[in-house]
């Protein structure tokens, strides 16, 4: 074949992977593999950039990790796409690469599924994909799967009656107490939804409402806008990592069971808390308790 000049960053790779079998070792996202690991990851890598097509070389799908294109170009070209993913710094990063590919794609909440059968697996990005998964899913999933271990012993210690119909409002992370899309109110009764479905295991929405007293069908409604793709994950992770803070502090309530009288609720629009339990923060009614009782900063991030 005719030779052709290559890129500066062409030879740059051609000598990574000369690198990573010279050493016998080689870092993937950031964590030392073995060479045939860290080989692994670049076909894994490059099966999945093909599946979500970040790059066409016009190669065969047929037994892509077996028969590698002839032509170097289009294996520099392979290589070009997948180095974005493997080199990333750490799972965080590439799960951000993976998604983008996802996207554009037009798979808009990607599982453990979607990548069975894109490529052969393997080791080093593994936890990239981990990652990436546990960062979509549907609300309650993601809560149960974000929900850290230490927050599960609190939640021994309070039952859902310990739950108000709606969370006060320094429960809320800072940046959504004076929310107006979704509103605030309807924040503050989402957050309680979770925290009554974490606690008593309802199977949905509908039966988490009833435990709290609150409309079903509009607790429905209130869920599915504040959880829509409208207004991005971070909304939904804002809202789970709230949650899971509060959780944490409910038992320390003087009382147990405060809220277990449940008023019926009824109106239209946000009228309808108009005689929901909605207790105050004890800046705005001191002596009461509240979730930032003697904290000194209740700003919660994204988990």
């Amino acid at each position: 074949m005719p030779a052709v000049a290559a890129t500066a960053a062409a030879r740059g790779r051609a000598r990574l992977l000369a690198t990573i079998i010279d050493r016998n070792r080689g870092v993937v996202v950031g964590t030392s593999y073995t060479a045939l690991q860290s080989i692994q990851a670049w076909r894994h890598a490059i099966g999945l950039a093909r599946h979500f097509g970040a790059v066409d070389t016009g190669w065969g799908r047929l037994h892509r990790w077996g028969t590698p294109p002839r032509d170097p170009a289009a294996v520099d070209q392979l290589l070009a796409a997948a180095a974005p993913l493997v080199t990333a710094p750490d799972p965080d990063a590439a799960a951000d690469v993976l998604n983008r590919w996802c996207a554009s794609a037009g798979i808009r909440s990607p599982h453990a599924d979607t990548f069975r059968r894109a490529s052969l697996s393997s080791a080093g990005l593994q936890p990239v994909i981990d990652t990436l998964v546990r960062r979509n899913g549907r609300a309650h999933v993601l809560a149960q799967r974000r929900l850290p271990i230490e927050v599960v012993a609190d939640m021994q210690h309070w039952t859902c009656d310990d739950v108000p119909q709606l969370v006060w409002p320094c429960a809320l992370p800072l940046r959504l107490r004076a929310s107006r899309k979704p509103d605030r109110l309807i924040l503050r009764a989402v957050v309680a939804l979770i925290l009554v479905r974490l606690r008593s295991g309802a199977p949905d929405w509908a039966t988490t409402a009833a435990l709290l007293g609150l409309p079903s069908q509009r607790a429905c409604g209130w869920t599915r806008h504040s959880f829509s793709s409208a207004h991005g994950p971070e909304l939904k992770g804002l809202l789970i990592a709230a949650a899971h803070a509060l959780a944490r502090r409910l038992a320390e309530q003087p009382a147990g069971g405060t809220w277990a009288d449940r008023p019926a609720l009824a109106g239209n629009g946000l009228t309808i808390f108009a005689s929901a339990q909605t207790p105050a923060c004890c800046n705005d009614s001191p002596g009461r308790w509240c979730p930032c009782s003697g904290v000194a900063t209740t700003e919660v991030t994204d988990q």
